[in-house]
């Protein structure tokens, strides 16, 4: 696809492309659809040529007995950890700086409960990650919901009620 947005910062340069593949790199945050579960691996699709591997035991608090049970179809928020030069992508639910176990359902990453994803451009799903966001400030000073916007061109959206 063309170039559709050069960002620069001192370590790097990141360009974006219309292209519907996402390329990850480690640390992004993304929102996956799970497409297999098996042994102690979820497989799920993050609109990477390539399905990412998230571990049974990758979520804060979790232990061999006590592990969120993920049905397929299911929508989740991670954080890409690690990303092989041979395609292999690695994801993880647990946050270096929130530190919430998965039971308590505040964790920062994991499962969404409820609401809907929206597919957008891999551009807009970024720029509602940015904290000064016109439309996001603007919609949350009118209606209340929860937003969460992954780098992979995903973003989960929840309101209090149907009306919003």
């Amino acid at each position: 696809g063309s170039v559709r947005c050069v960002q620069e910062t001192e370590s790097c340069l990141s360009i974006f492309s219309n292209s519907n593949k996402y390329f990850p790199e480690e640390n992004d945050f993304v929102i996956g659809i799970l497409k297999k579960r098996g042994g102690m691996i979820y497989d799920l699709d993050i609109k990477a040529p390539t399905v990412a591997k998230l571990g049974h035991l990758e979520f804060e608090g979790a232990t061999k007995r006590s592990k969120p049970k993920l049905e397929v179809g299911q929508a989740i928020y991670a954080r890409v950890s690690k990303v092989s030069r041979f395609g292999g992508i690695e994801l993880s639910c647990i946050s270096a700086y929130h530190k919430k176990a998965w039971t308590t359902e505040e964790a920062f990453f994991g499962p969404f409960k409820g609401g809907c994803i929206l597919e957008c451009s891999q551009l807009l799903s970024r720029s509602l990650l940015d904290e000064d966001n016109y439309v996001v400030k603007r919609l949350g000073s009118e209606i209340n919901f929860e937003l969460a916007a992954g780098m992979n061109g995903r973003v989960w959206i929840k309101a209090n009620n149907i009306k919003d």
